[in-house]
Parts: structure tokens; sequence; C-alpha cells
């Protein structure tokens, strides 16, 4: 046993109490080694309140990396866990730091596919918004613009185990719309809106992109305009 400006005993075998500690490289690097006997053992770095648990990082239980936090010492509730083929598993809400601030991917970095219960919660919400007007020429978006069949060059990429990264061909049909397309019908409405965006907006050339949600309004101020005309015809029939 070895304490430093402490007292060790049978547990902690080694006690220190400072304000810091310094483990500094012998030329190279520097690696600290943690070890239990079996898997259903703990190895982990556990950070304490007036010495009760607050978080803890480590294998605890099994071969899983665990982040754990509790408010008082006793209840513990799993924050993220890490397995060994890299699956992240998160035991709470995930939420950005700032409102409105942060994308989830980009364009070079894409989320190969969401699984979600349920459809998206976009907010809507009238005291958000400033008002423009209504959206006219529906119809004449919807008559520009025609909807594919296409798939993709590259359907998806592969990380090998040697951390290189090979693409694999595209193989699926999938039905959708051109960006290119969406923004010449723009165009030639003399409209501008969320269906479409630029990567870089400075970069005329940079990847174009869609926003489907966007295209819901379109579908259905074009169906007003198609009923509405059809109420009109119905009207001089009738009359």
């Amino acid at each position: 046993m070895f304490g430093i400006n402490a007292t060790a005993d049978a547990t902690n075998r080694l006690a220190v109490q400072s304000d810091a500690s310094l483990f500094n490289n012998a030329g190279k690097g520097h690696q600290i080694k943690l070890n239990k006997a079996t898997t259903g053992d703990t190895v982990s770095f556990l950070f304490q309140t007036g010495w009760s648990g607050r978080a803890e990082v480590g294998a605890t239980g099994d071969d899983k990396l665990h982040f754990k936090v509790s408010p008082d010492g006793s209840t513990w509730r799993e924050g993220l866990i890490i397995d060994g083929a890299a699956y992240i598993s998160l035991g709470g809400v995930t939420a950005p730091y700032v409102d409105n601030s942060y994308t989830l991917g980009n364009s070079t970095r894409r989320w190969s596919a969401i699984y979600a219960a349920n459809g998206t919660i976009q907010t809507s919400d009238a005291r958000d918004k400033d008002l423009v007007g209504p959206l006219s020429s529906a119809s004449g978006l919807v008559d520009t613009i025609e909807p594919v069949l296409f798939r993709w060059k590259v359907g998806g990429n592969v990380q090998n185990d040697d951390g290189t990264v090979a693409e694999i061909p595209g193989t699926r049909i999938h039905a959708g719309f051109i960006a290119q397309e969406i923004k010449a019908a723009m165009d030639a409405q003399h409209l501008d809106f969320g269906a479409w965006g630029l990567d870089d907006k400075n970069d005329p050339t940079s990847r174009q992109w869609t926003r489907p949600d966007q295209l819901i309004a379109v579908l259905w101020a074009a169906l007003r305009e198609t009923r509405a005309e059809l109420h009109a015809l119905s009207s001089r029939v009738t009359g």
C-alpha cells in the first residue's frame, strides 16, 4: 500500500491527495491500462461529489463501454453504450446543445437510412413565422416537375477492417425528383423557397438538395387550384 498525502488501505492500495496528477511520456506516447479478471467484473472511472457517485465510464458488468450518470449516487442511468461492433445505444433524449443551430450529417456525410416508429415532427407554430404570402403558381410547378425513377450511382459505402472505405454500386430503384429540375421549374415560375437549395450557397457548382416536405405544400396548393377550377366549371354547367 502506498499513499501520497493520503492514507492507503486494503481497498485503495494507492491513494493520492493532490490538486492535479501528471503521467508523462518517456519519449513517445503514454498508455494507462486497466484490467479486470472476467467479463462480468467492472473496470471503470468513477466520478464523485462528496464521495457520492455522479458519473461512471468503463466496462461495467460486461465488455461494452458504458457512460453512466446518477443524480444521487444510488440511482444510475445509462447515457451511452458502445459495444464491440461499434454499435452505439443511447439511454435518453438526444438534443442539440443550442436550438436550431446544428445539422445531422451533411452532403458528404449522409446517413444511409433512418428508422423511426413515427414520422418526423416539424415545428410549425404561427408564432414562430413571419408570413410572406400564399403559394401561387403551384399548378405550374406540378406541371413542370416530372417525378422520375432512378438508381443511385453509389448505393452506399462500407468501411473495411483496415479503415479504408469501399463504394457499393446502387441496385435498388427509387422514385423521386431531380434537384436541378425543381430549380428550373421554380425559376420559370419566379419562385424562390426552401424546396431547393445549394450545399454551399456561395458556390453555384456545389451539390444541390431538395426538401420533399416543402413539396407537400406545393401539392396542396395545386389541389386547391384544381378544385377551384372544377367548382367554376361546375357552376357554369349548372348555371
